[in-house]
């Protein structure tokens, strides 16, 4: 004979752990999509409403490298 006692317990306790998981899940992606989202962004030329845009008489230094069949553009 089934145990429906045992049974209604144990998916609960299934259903529990998914629920959390999925709050957890939920809680935390936006923030990772944001990161994500914004921390690979170079400001293009001429982005003069972006904080990282350069300020005239501002002197900026690019480095061109190529590793491992890359090319890594870095400006600073």
């Amino acid at each position: 004979m089934v145990d429906f006692e045992s049974l209604q317990r144990q998916s609960g306790g299934i259903l529990a752990v998914i629920f959390v998981i999925a709050v957890l899940v939920i809680a935390i992606a936006p923030s990772g999509f944001l990161v994500s989202k914004y921390a690979n962004k170079a400001p293009s030329v001429g982005a003069a409403h972006s904080p990282l845009a350069p300020v005239e008489g501002q002197t900026v230094t690019i480095t061109v490298t190529a590793r491992d069949d890359q090319l890594v553009i870095k400006a600073g």
